[in-house]
């Protein structure tokens, strides 16, 4: 009997997961989803799917470069438009959103988390008189932040095999850059709250 049971739970895994597909966005990003369809009405087109937990989900196929099944095969919803912004070609943003991958999942920022902390708590801490700009300071870190750039010889480095892929290392880049700027909000929103919480406790 135990057998039987285990045999069913491997059975029932397997097909579960024959059932997958993995859907890749153009911010970089992906997720799992189990069956979907296109819906198409005067003012949407959507990917209907089903996500792991069985329950129904929906987003825009503008957002969606592909969605792939267990066995890879590749249904691409990315097009080229120059009159919408898409200038890559299929193969170009293909890389570009892989390097988004790459950035989102292994790139860390923990500094510009800190800075953003630092000024976020600064601004907090200012005399009455000169809360007025309290909110400059941490918009200013947070846009000098967005100006600078993750190290191309650092990402060459860590990702060889597109040392000379331009539309990776730009999706890279471009990624780092956005989670360089969330890390400083974050971080000036958690010192902003520290600062207001230690100028209180000063005042008493």
């Amino acid at each position: 009997m135990k057998y039987l049971i285990s045999l069913l739970s491997i059975f029932f895994i397997i097909s579960v997961s024959s059932a997958q597909n993995t859907v890749w966005l153009l911010n970089g990003k992906k997720f799992l989803i189990n069956d979907y369809n296109i819906n198409k009405y005067e003012d949407t087109h959507n990917l209907v799917y089903q996500n792991a937990k069985g329950k129904d989900k929906q987003i825009d196929v503008d957002d969606i470069f592909s969605v792939a099944d267990k066995r890879g095969k590749e249904n691409i919803f990315y097009k080229r438009d120059t009159l919408s912004g898409n200038y890559f070609t299929i193969p170009q943003m293909q890389d570009y959103v892989k390097g988004e991958f790459d950035a989102h999942k292994n790139y860390k920022a923990p500094l510009f988390t800190i800075l953003g902390f630092v000024a976020g708590g600064t601004s907090a801490i200012l005399p009455l008189d000169k809360m007025f700009y309290a909110p400059l300071i941490p918009g200013a870190a947070t846009t000098i932040i967005g100006s600078t750039k993750a190290s191309g010889k650092k990402i060459k480095s860590k990702y060889p095999n597109y040392a000379n892929n331009n539309f990776y290392l730009l999706g890279y880049k471009e990624r780092a850059k956005r989670k360089r700027i969330n890390n400083a909000l974050k971080g000036s929103a958690v010192g902003m709250v520290t600062g207001i919480i230690i100028a209180f406790i000063i005042g008493n």
